[in-house]
């Protein structure tokens, strides 16, 4: 869902003494903070819905970036690569998301190459209704489509059935080649300053274009180099600020490290947190800096149909979960002798014990890990591979949110969640984090709520139950409530057994 922001008269007048291909207006796009046309609103939904082939190829790039030399590369591999195609000198302008800015525009030419082409591979369309896109869909296959929307606005389905190939390039490149191109374009003219255009770029404003006819002086390579010394050093500190923030995890998540000043206050309050900090996004979600070395080993953790996964919280009933399906698994009548075993089973919090500086190397657990797998060094994991290496069916726990487990959980496993009431949660965590030597903690107990509450120390709790909640309905996957369990274990316990199939009598659901 998108949210569109329509300017205001007075910018929009601004705009448009600027840059004349916004004669009908601007509009932003949340989230993202996007910029365009309000032409885009014409087209927009046949970019979404537009339907994906199976031998498409796609190329994305941001405006000025590559897209045509990327397509002059593939087009050669596909169908040139003896570069005898008689076809060769053909424009390969197949885009399929930039047709607003063609016809559309005051300078577009309805009797010129791209309407004609139209006209050839789309007999009785209308061009307004979208020269580009439906110019694209008629493209015999393997269809080459070139696109510089953000990928958001692209088929949804469009990774499950296609190839996209995606190339960046140097932002401080990229204005001043978008600033030349807006200048030499009969579609795009502006009559912006370069000083007033990086402005504007720095804004998310007025930088989104489409290359439609060739020229000599569109073909002009030109770089940052190019830019005058003050607008080097402005586009320098802007690259700064958003590089620092542009880092991106497995799941698709970006992270941003705290500052220093930040790190120094939160390790004062919180031992574990010695080599630093970090918030995820979306989500608002923070962890200790050591979950980078572990997160992608839980992203692709290979999962099996026999699993069984148990996540909440922290201190949410985790442990209780646990021991409950172990019953019901292993020890229905009680008389196992392996019911003493510790369950830490854990597949994602890898990240809170063998880098703790409390850890013992000589413990239980690392004793299990040598046995369980030998010749890995625990450093890299220990509780992921220990958990990994578990006999079928193997029950596993984890505390992270669900969008960072791997993406098939619910295709293949089965996952039990379990909910319980935050104000509980956060004494049961403050008190744990005053015993425990893993995560000893001097913060007071206002301190700590505040930080609960401010998503500091344990990720985000609101949404960590929301992603739960969002797959409540799907078969593979049963919401539970702690207290629910509390007030009535056997009847909870029951659901439990039912969406396990274990299929234990009344008399081992009480046992357990």
């Amino acid at each position: 869902m998108a949210l569109l922001i329509l300017k205001g008269e007075e910018e929009s007048k601004n705009l448009k003494k600027k840059y004349h291909f916004l004669a009908d207006g601007g509009l932003r796009i949340q989230p993202g903070n996007l910029f365009y046309p309000t032409t885009i609103l014409k087209f927009v939904d046949l970019v979404y819905n537009f339907e994906v082939k199976p031998t498409d190829i796609y190329i994305n790039t941001f405006p000025k970036s590559g897209t045509n030399w990327i397509a002059e590369i593939v087009w050669n591999l596909i169908y040139n690569p003896d570069l005898d195609n008689p076809d060769a000198s053909t424009s390969l302008d197949y885009s399929f998301d930039y047709g607003f800015a063609i016809s559309t525009s005051p300078k577009f030419n309805p009797e010129g190459d791209l309407a004609k082409r139209f006209k050839k591979l789309c007999p009785g369309k209308d061009y307004n209704e979208g020269l580009l896109i439906h110019t694209a869909a008629a493209l015999p296959d393997p269809r080459l489509l070139k696109g510089q929307m953000p990928l958001a606005f692209w088929p949804p389905n469009i990774l499950d059935k296609a190839k996209v190939i995606y190339l960046a390039r140097d932002p401080r490149d990229v204005v001043v080649s978008c600033y030349h191109f807006f200048q030499t374009s009969e579609l795009t003219k502006a009559s912006a300053t370069l000083d007033e255009y990086v402005d504007d770029f720095m804004d998310s404003i007025a930088k989104r274009t489409r290359k439609t006819i060739s020229s000599e002086k569109a073909k002009l390579v030109l770089g940052k180099e190019d830019l005058p010394l003050h607008l080097q050093e402005k586009m320098n500190n802007w690259m700064k600020i958003n590089l620092s923030q542009f880092r991106v995890l497995p799941s698709g998540h970006t992270y941003e490290v705290a500052g220093e000043e930040e790190s120094k206050n939160l390790k004062k309050k919180y031992h574990f947190l010695a080599d630093g900090s970090l918030r995820i996004q979306p989500g608002n979600l923070f962890y200790p800096t050591t979950i980078l070395k572990f997160v992608d080993l839980v992203y692709n953790f290979e999962v099996k149909p026999t699993d069984i996964y148990i996540n909440t919280f922290p201190k949410s009933g985790t442990n209780w979960i646990a021991e409950i399906v172990w019953n019901l698994i292993y020890n229905p009548d009680l008389d196992n002798p392996d019911a003493s075993t510790s369950l830490d089973y854990s597949f994602d919090y890898g990240f809170a014990i063998s880098t703790s500086p409390k850890f013992n190397p000589e413990g239980d657990l690392a004793k299990r890990f040598k046995k369980l797998c030998p010749g890995k060094d625990y450093n890299e994991g220990l509780l992921i591979h220990t958990a990994a290496a578990l006999p079928d069916p193997r029950l596993l726990k984890g505390q992270m949110p669900l969008a960072f487990s791997p993406p098939n959980i619910l295709d293949k496993a089965k996952v039990i969640y379990s909910a319980r009431d935050p104000r509980d949660v956060v004494v049961s965590c403050y008190h744990f984090f005053q015993t425990s030597e893993l995560t000893k903690a001097t913060a007071t107990l206002d301190e700590y709520v505040d930080d609960f509450m401010d998503s500091i120390v344990i990720s985000a709790y609101w949404e960590h139950v929301r992603l739960a909640w969002e797959k409540r309905n799907n078969q593979n996957f049963l919401f539970l409530f702690y207290e629910d369990l509390k007030e009535n274990p056997n009847e909870q316990i029951k659901k439990i057994d039912q969406f396990i199939g274990t299929n234990r009598s009344q008399n081992q659901i009480e046992n357990t």
